[in-house]
C-alpha cells in the first residue's frame, strides 16, 4: 500500500511553516519554549506559537483539514483570514463519522502522522475502538509483535534464584516485589469490582506487575504503578496492559518519576513547578504558607498519570490524547495546569487540612462544581459527564 492510497490528500494552498529551530521564544506572548511550553503552528499562517497563544481552533476545511485545528490568537480574532477560510466552525461530532474515521486511521496506520492522531483523538475515541487504539497509536502493538511469548513466559517465572532478567540485571528479589505488589493491590481501585479481593481483574494486576518487574529489573516495582496498570486492564487485555506499561516505561520522563526518590525532583516536574510558580504565584506562596507543595501533588499526578487522584472516565479520556500525542509531557502539564486552575479559588483560603482533604477528594462524585471532576461533557466520545478544556487538547504539531 503507497502513501498515495491514504484518503487525506494535502491541497496546495496551505501556509509555508516555520522552521521549529528558528524559534526560541513565542512572537505572540515572549514566552520561552521548554519541555512543557510547546511549540505550535498555526494552521492558517504558519507561524510558530505556545500552547497558551494557540489554544482556540477552527475548520479550515478550505485548507483541507477535516477536523478543528489550532490556530494563533492572532487569525482567531483577526476577521480577513477567518471568514476566507472559515467554512464550518461547528464543534458538533458525528458518533458514527468519528468511528469510521478511526476504523481509517487504523487501517492506514503505517501511514498515518502524529498530527491527524493528535486532531481526531481532540474528538475523542470510540470506546469499542480504544483498545485497538492505545495499542496501535502507543506502539506496543509492534512491540508485541517482536516479542512473541515473552509475556507468557514472564508470567512463568518463579522464585528461581538463576532466572535471570532480559533488563539484565544480576539479582531478582521476587519475594520483596510479591510482597509489595500484594500489599498494593489490594489499595488499588477496592471498590471497582473488577479488582475486588479475590477477583480476576486482581491477579491480573498482580501477573502484569510482577512481570514487568521481572521484564526490567533495573526498574523493578514501584508503588504508584498499580494504578496506571489498573487502568489498562479496565480498557485492554491483559497480554496488551503489559506491553503498553513497557512502552510507557521507556519514556524519560515516566522513568524519571519512578526511579528516582519519592521527595527528588525530575526535570519535566521541576519545569513543572517553577511554571506553577509564574503562573499561580498567590496560590503557590499561600499553600507554602500551610506547609503544603504543589510538587507533592504533581509527582503523584504525573507518576499514577492522573489514575490515583481523578476519576477514571476522566483519566481514560486524558490517557486518549496523551497516547495520541506520542505520550508528549505537555498533556499532562495542560491537565495539571488545569486542576490548579479551577482550585485556585477555593484552595486560596483553605488550611493545611483541607488543602490535603480538597486534593484527595477530586475522583469522589461528591467534588464541588469548581473542581475539574465535574467538567460537563461536550463531546459524544467523551466519557460521560467528563469533558477536557481547551487547555488539555494536545496540539497538531508534526510527528
Amino acid at each position: 500500500m503507497t502513501s498515495s492510497a491514504i484518503p487525506f490528500p494535502l491541497p496546495p494552498s496551505r501556509p509555508k511553516w516555520q522552521h521549529d529551530e528558528s524559534v526560541e521564544i513565542c512572537p505572540l506572548c515572549t514566552s520561552k519554549f521548554g519541555i512543557f511550553l510547546r511549540r505550535h503552528h498555526c494552521r492558517l499562517c504558519g507561524i510558530i506559537v505556545c500552547d497558551n497563544c494557540s489554544l482556540r481552533k477552527r475548520r479550515l476545511t478550505s485548507l483541507g483539514y477535516s477536523n478543528l485545528v489550532r490556530v494563533c490568537d492572532v487569525c482567531y480574532e483577526g476577521k480577513d483570514g477567518i471568514d476566507a477560510y472559515d467554512e464550518s466552525a461547528s464543534p458538533h461530532v458525528d458518533e458514527e463519522e468519528l468511528h469510521e474515521r478511526w476504523c481509517t486511521l487504523l487501517q492506514f496506520a503505517s501511514h498515518v502522522g502524529r498530527s491527524q492522531l493528535e486532531v481526531t483523538a481532540v474528538d475523542g475515541v470510540p470506546p469499542s475502538l480504544r483498545p485497538n487504539v492505545w495499542m496501535m497509536v502507543s506502539g506496543a502493538q509492534q512491540l508485541a509483535k517482536k516479542n512473541p511469548g515473552v509475556y507468557h513466559s514472564m508470567c512463568a517465572m518463579r522464585s528461581d534464584r538463576s532466572s535471570s532478567s532480559p533488563s539484565g540485571a544480576d539479582s531478582i528479589d521476587y519475594d520483596k516485589y510479591d510482597e509489595n505488589i500484594n500489599l498494593d493491590i489490594s489499595r488499588t481501585f477496592p471498590l471497582m469490582d473488577k479488582f475486588e479481593a479475590d477477583s480476576e481483574g486482581r491477579r491480573q494486576l498482580f501477573r502484569v506487575l510482577r512481570s514487568y518487574a521481572l521484564y526490567n529489573a533495573n526498574i523493578g516495582y514501584r508503588q504508584g504503578m498499580s494504578f496506571i496498570v489498573a487502568v489498562l486492564l479496565s480498557v485492554v487485555d491483559e497480554e496488551d496492559a503489559f506491553w503498553i506499561f513497557v512502552v510507557l516505561m521507556k519514556n524519560p520522563n515516566m522513568q524519571q518519576m519512578f526511579v528516582q526518590d519519592q521527595e527528588g525532583s525530575s526535570p519535566a516536574l521541576a519545569e513543572f513547578v517553577s511554571r506553577c510558580n509564574t503562573e499561580f504565584p498567590k496560590l503557590t506562596v499561600h499553600l507554602t504558607s500551610q506547609g503544603a507543595s504543589i510538587e507533592v501533588f504533581a509527582h503523584r499526578w504525573f507518576s499514577t498519570l492522573f489514575a490515583y487522584d481523578l476519576p477514571l472516565t476522566f483519566v481514560i479520556r486524558v490517557w486518549d490524547l496523551f497516547f495520541a500525542s506520542g505520550m508528549s509531557p505537555a498533556i499532562l502539564y495542560n491537565t495539571a495546569l488545569y486542576i490548579l486552575r479551577v482550585s485556585q479559588p477555593v484552595l486560596i483560603s483553605m488550611d493545611l487540612q483541607n488543602i490535603i482533604r480538597y486534593f484527595n477528594s477530586l475522583n469522589r462524585p461528591s467534588t464541588p462544581a469548581s473542581s475539574p471532576a465535574t467538567t460537563p461533557s461536550s463531546s459524544p466520545s467523551s466519557p460521560k459527564g467528563k469533558s477536557l478544556p481547551s487547555h488539555v487538547q494536545p496540539s497538531t504539531s508534526g510527528w
